[in-house]
């Protein structure tokens, strides 16, 4: 695979532990409408189980630690949200009441810190083009 497209989806990895790891009202700006939980979590699925730790591994995104602390993470992620229903998913409400997402919030900051990556925050900019909305999405430094 392309060095740029493995880049790709590191940097959309990074951004899906960001959102993940950020406060319920700023998860909802990020994600913004449809079912913000079951997003979140399909956006990390799709930008790390779908094969690419090992493309992470061979350009030097991640060392064989951190692999595995990424792994770790996933099935920390498996297990939380598989004992849910599916409110847990779709309910704006649940990101703030349900015990379980601060977990996740805390475990992946704690990942971010592991990655020395907890220094990120999402920048959104949305705008609209023939009723058409485009989400656009920059990672960038805060300290």
């Amino acid at each position: 695979m392309e060095k740029d497209i493995v880049q790709y989806h590191y940097d959309e990895l990074i951004k899906s532990l960001v959102t993940l790891s950020s406060p319920a009202e700023k998860q909802k700006y990020i994600m913004g409408y449809g079912h913000v939980g079951d997003d979140m979590i399909i956006e990390f699925e799709n930008h790390y189980n779908l094969g690419m730790a090992d493309y992470y591994f061979d350009i030097g995104l991640f060392t064989d630690n951190q692999l595995q602390k990424i792994d770790d993470y996933d099935k920390f992620l498996d297990e939380k949200s598989g004992e849910q229903e599916l409110d847990f998913f779709t309910d704006f409400d649940q990101l703030n009441s349900n015990p379980i997402w601060e977990e996740i919030r805390v475990e992946t900051s704690k990942l971010l810190r592991f990655f020395d990556k907890d220094n990120l925050d999402i920048e959104v900019t949305r705008e609209v083009d023939n009723k058409i909305e485009l989400t656009r999405t920059r990672l960038y430094k805060v300290r």
